[in-house]
């Protein structure tokens, strides 16, 4: 009777659950990367429209704060646009980018909105 071995087995699963492994370590990152680039979209928008809708406030200046807070805080996130809109009404913001990934790009967008602050008189 012949004895089995289980020469090179080791071998064999390594080959296999190697790019397993790696694709999920990649997966993995790449998830953080996106989370953290929109929390900091859903901070830079609602900066945005905090910083416009005030009286007095100027969506030039909001814009140019949100751009900032998302290069400062949006990690791997690259093409970043922000767009601030104020009416008599509402104070909108939008901050839109991507993540870059070996797959395709990532696309990541947040909006906020508040009311625009405006004097009243009492009757």
């Amino acid at each position: 009777m012949r004895r089995r071995t289980d020469r090179g087995a080791a071998a064999v699963e390594w080959a296999i659950g190697a790019p397993i492994l790696v694709l999920l370590l990649a997966a993995v990152g790449y998830g953080f990367a996106f989370a953290q680039a929109s929390y900091a979209a859903r901070a830079a928008a609602q900066t945005a429209v905090n910083t416009a809708r005030v009286i007095g406030g100027d969506p030039g200046t909001a814009q140019a704060n949100a751009w900032q807070q998302m290069d400062d805080l949006g990690g791997a996130a690259t093409g970043i646009h922000v767009t601030v809109t104020k009416d008599p009404q509402n104070t909108t913001a939008t901050v839109t980018a991507t993540i870059p990934t070996p797959l395709g790009d990532l696309p990541v967008a947040h909006t906020a909105t508040g009311p625009t602050e405006h004097w009243t008189t009492q009757p």
